[in-house]
């Protein structure tokens, strides 16, 4: 080992830090994405990264003969893992972009992975005020409609709340398919699910939401265990955005739950 007036501190802590985030980043890399063509790049990258550091984090403490190869590792792996990681990078790009245009109609342009709802995959209340916030900034028409399922709560008492979570699931998916790409569906609590319609009158709405909701209740959910579908009756409520976005959510639940299932507001 070098004794401690010839090795530099501030080399010995770049290094170890350099090697220690590199290595620490593979791992998370590895264990947090499927695997394919970008885990393998990004992985493989940053774990020559994180060897070539070790190599040269070794060197920094100890006196190694010139006939080690560490120093060739280090020079070796260090260029490779960044070529390596560039090629992920490039690769993550292109599928992130792909990812972008399916989830068009749940983030619309802006992606924040604490605001989504495990369940449905779905932005939550929070997102969506923010977004009416914004439309509501522009001060073009922009309507809002919000979307109940009923009978849940029936499905949840007896088939069970994984049955019930289907029907979520169906619903939220059948009304991503028949979504514009500029509108934006959230779950707003419980079964209440939001679309939010940017550059739309209310009268268009209100016919778009009768569409949505006959290709909903359209659907056949059956149960895992029968040969019977579950029912599905939507209600919904729709209106213009005013004044601020919590007060037009207020107003619609109101609407709802004065609302019988059957009928539209």
């Amino acid at each position: 080992p070098k004794t401690l007036e010839v090795i530099k501190p501030l080399d010995v802590l770049g290094e170890g830090a350099l090697a220690g985030l590199a290595a620490a980043w593979c791992i998370v890399v590895l264990s947090s994405r499927p695997g394919g063509p970008v885990t393998r790049w990004l992985g493989g990258g940053l774990g020559a990264m994180a060897l070539a550091a070790w190599s040269d984090l070794l060197d920094e403490l100890v006196r190694l003969p010139s006939s080690s190869p560490l120093g060739a590792v280090e020079s070796t792996l260090m260029p490779l893992g960044i070529v390596a990681l560039s090629i992920g990078l490039v690769l993550w790009r292109q599928e992130q972009q792909v990812l972008g245009e399916q989830l068009g109609a749940r983030e619309r342009g802006e992606r924040d992975a604490r605001r989504f709802d495990r369940l449905t995959r779905l932005a939550d209340a929070a997102y969506l005020r923010t977004q009416m916030t914004a439309e509501l900034a522009r001060g073009a028409p922009c309507a809002v409609v919000m979307f109940e399922l009923d009978t849940a709560f029936v499905v949840d008492r007896l088939r069970g709340a994984r049955e019930a979570n289907r029907l979520l699931q169906a619903v939220v998916q059948q009304l991503l398919l028949n979504l514009r790409p500029d509108d934006l569906l959230c779950r707003y609590a419980g079964d209440r699910l939001v679309v939010l319609m940017p550059d739309t009158p209310l009268a268009q709405a209100q016919r778009r939401a009768l569409h949505l909701r006959r290709m909903a209740e359209a659907m056949e959910v059956y149960p895992a265990d029968g040969d019977r579908p579950l029912p599905l009756v939507l209600a919904f409520s729709c209106a213009e955005a005013r004044g601020d976005a919590q007060s037009t959510l207020t107003g619609l639940g109101a609407a709802l739950v004065a609302t019988p299932a059957a009928s539209s507001a």
